[in-house]
């Protein structure tokens, strides 16, 4: 007998809700979490105190965490667009190719930014965070940019052959921007290493368990509600559903892009279409 994706979702979502185990987990993250604030007794008023600031004034303005600046203006998509109209100009171009412009390292970097804004701004849509309950922090933000890069990633794995270097230097850009915002964020750069460290684990772990619930919504539901929602007790069914619904329709929108890899430009879905 066929069951619906809603039943499917919501039963699942029953069981990770009364698994008193999962909580128990939740609240150790959590503490563990606070713990990460300070490395040591000497240093936690003062780390503390930069935290309450720097939250107090991203709650004020969201866009301080939230907006995207390339770290090298240098690769920005403006900067991509000017050099394809010089890659137009014939009369130029052997002077351009014998500067390495048109290597395709360069030409990998030069993409990587373009796309990488793409993830961007898509992931600084207040909505991700007014609608699901998330708290606007570094936290968060790094789940929801995870997702979009997870979907490109996904995207890139077609063009394995021509996509292996873009697919890393857009991991570049990402680990780029968290460092960013964890500074952003209040952390003291003493710490930054120990948080990226954390973040990386997490990252592991979400792309792994994305990657399993590709083809089960099941699987993709339980993924979020421990990566995306961080198992939020107030997390719902519908939110769930949601999110499993917005991957569906962003996964099969990217698909069926075209060169992506030598063209370097993307688009999301917006979330309303879920």
């Amino acid at each position: 007998m066929m069951i619906s994706r809603t039943r499917l979702v919501s039963g699942l979502f029953n069981t990770i809700k009364n698994n008193k185990s999962l909580f128990n987990v939740s609240f150790q993250q959590q503490q563990q979490q606070k713990r990460l604030y300070s490395t040591s007794v000497d240093n936690k008023n003062d780390n503390q105190q930069s935290l309450d600031i720097n939250n107090s004034n991203i709650e004020k303005n969201p866009d301080i965490l939230l907006k995207y600046v390339p770290t090298d203006k240098a690769h920005s998509f403006e900067s991509q667009q000017f050099n394809s109209h010089i890659e137009n100009n014939n009369n130029q171009k052997w002077y351009l190719k014998l500067l390495g412009i048109y290597s395709k390292d360069t030409v990998s970097l030069h993409n990587s930014y373009s796309i990488y804004e793409a993830i961007a701004r898509t992931s600084s849509d207040i909505r991700f965070y007014r609608d699901f309950n998330l708290p606007i922090n570094v936290r968060s933000w790094f789940a929801v940019s995870c997702v979009h890069l997870w979907i490109v990633l996904v995207r890139l794995r077609k063009d394995i052959n021509t996509s292996k270097q873009l697919s890393s230097d857009l991991y570049d850009r990402y680990w780029e921007d968290l460092e960013t915002k964890i500074h952003i964020g209040g952390i003291k750069k003493r710490f930054i290493s120990k948080y990226l460290k954390d973040f990386y684990n997490s990252y592991l772990g979400a792309v792994i368990s994305y990657d399993e619930g590709l083809f089960d919504d099941t699987i993709l539901a339980n993924a979020l509600w421990r990566n995306f929602f961080a198992m939020a007790p107030e997390t719902s069914s519908a939110d769930l559903l949601r999110m499993v619904k917005y991957i569906r329709l962003q996964l099969n929108h990217i698909d069926n892009l075209e060169n992506i890899s030598s063209k370097g430009q993307i688009n999301f879905l917006d979330l309303s279409k879920a």
